[in-house]
């Protein structure tokens, strides 16, 4: 069973290589496409979140804990320049309607 220090590291992994793919992507289409491809990407990126979050549901709670401690973490230490405010509200809400359902169903 994953622990919380697995969901400290994956959520680093995660912040870290979807912020790098973004820039590179983002740029990437802004020189050589259309901007609507830019939408169209922007669209799959939000279904890849809503995977990840429905997700959330599967793992161990102390998996969920290192991962709210990473993301928060995170949050503090890059000003909020690698995770936006929305970003953190949804990684931080789901998660945490995930504990308290456990607590309430126990």
């Amino acid at each position: 069973m994953p622990k919380a220090k697995s969901g400290v590291g994956r959520v680093f992994g995660e912040v870290v290589m979807g912020a790098a793919t973004i820039f590179i992507i983002e740029y990437a289409i802004k020189l050589f496409l259309p901007p609507e491809y830019l939408t169209i990407y922007r669209v799959f990126t939000v279904i890849g979140m809503i995977f990840l979050l429905m997700a959330m549901k599967y793992w161990s709670t102390r998996y969920i804990m290192g991962w709210i401690i990473g993301l928060s973490f995170l949050f503090v230490i890059s000003s909020n320049s690698i995770v936006g405010t929305w970003e953190l509200m949804l990684y931080l809400g789901v998660p945490a309607v995930v504990l308290a359902r456990r607590l309430v169903l126990r």
